[in-house]
């Protein structure tokens, strides 16, 4: 975490600690967390700072979720994509290939742009990586039925979409490495019988929205946290401590600050006072946002 008392009792007694949390992506999301030690005549400067901080981060993903939705609705209304998912077989395979690698060029939102079945089974995907999207061969392609947001979208209405936590990509059953935190966004494909055929699902880079917050925060005086709403770090100065609920190490802000987290969580912003200084915290859930979205209705105040 790297709050630590220091050995002088007067600057102890100076120090404050303004920490921003949680940004919830999701009811069972994650969650955006920062916080400075600074002297008492910068604490409104810098909670204004973080505070501003955060509101960037949140525009910029409810924008990026927008356009992932226009994007996955557009996909999953493709006729070339609904004859490949209740045939298997399309002469238009290609075309749609084409037209999959041109979105993920054009974007660059996504790690992933994916069909997958009735059973969980990858039909077609493209991936981006060194700079630019490819078609995976079909001999590569893999079953994600036990992966939780295949089962949480095939059990979806037509319209609806999914919006994942931020977790780590998972290939062949082990964390992708170097790690590559992920949002899914996903809606099921129907048959003309109203059948489930399978979903389309794209996978959104959240490296942006760290990215996004570390520029945001480079000139502050302390360091930042993203957790999700149980507590673990997701993102921290301290690359040993992240993904803890992902990796055995098991490590999170809730375990190590017992006495700080169920009043953080519990509130959507506040002051709390302890050993080392004050704490000053703030809750958003952009979330709301994304469900407006979804919903026709845009984004308030973005």
């Amino acid at each position: 975490m790297g709050t630590q008392r220091v050995p002088s009792p007067w600057f102890a007694a100076w120090q404050f600690l303004l920490f921003f949390a949680p940004f919830a992506l999701l009811a069972g999301g994650g969650l955006i967390a920062f916080y400075i030690v600074d002297a008492l005549t910068e604490r409104s400067r810098q909670t204004a700072r973080e505070t501003a901080a955060v509101t960037a981060a949140q525009r910029q993903l409810i924008r990026d979720i927008d356009t992932v939705i226009t994007d996955l609705r557009v996909l999953a209304d493709d006729p070339d994509l609904r004859e490949l998912a209740e045939n298997r077989r399309t002469p238009r395979y290609d075309a749609l290939a084409a037209r999959w690698l041109h979105v993920a060029r054009e974007r660059r939102l996504y790690d992933q742009i994916r069909y997958l079945d009735a059973g969980g089974e990858e039909i077609m995907r493209v991936n981006f990586g060194a700079g630019k999207p490819h078609v995976v061969a079909r001999a590569n392609l893999q079953n994600k039925a036990d992966r939780y947001y295949f089962r949480e979208t095939m059990s979806l209405s037509p319209g609806q979409v999914y919006v994942s936590a931020l977790d780590l990509n998972v290939e062949h059953g082990k964390i992708e490495q170097p790690y590559k935190p992920m949002i899914r966004v996903a809606t099921p494909v129907f048959g003309s019988d109203d059948q489930r055929l399978g979903i389309v699902i794209l996978n959104y880079l959240g490296e942006r929205l760290l990215q996004e917050l570390r520029e945001n925060l480079a000139g502050s005086a302390g360091r930042g946290m993203l957790l999700n709403d149980a507590g673990y770090w997701l993102y921290s100065e301290d690359a040993s401590a992240q993904w803890g609920f992902m990796l055995s190490h098991g490590r999170s802000f809730a375990n190590s600050y017992p006495h700080l987290w169920p009043q953080v969580r519990s509130g959507d912003k506040g002051q709390l006072h302890n050993g080392f200084g004050l704490l000053t915290y703030a809750t958003a859930y952009p979330l709301r946002d994304v469900a407006r979205v979804i919903n026709g209705r845009g984004p308030e105040g973005v």
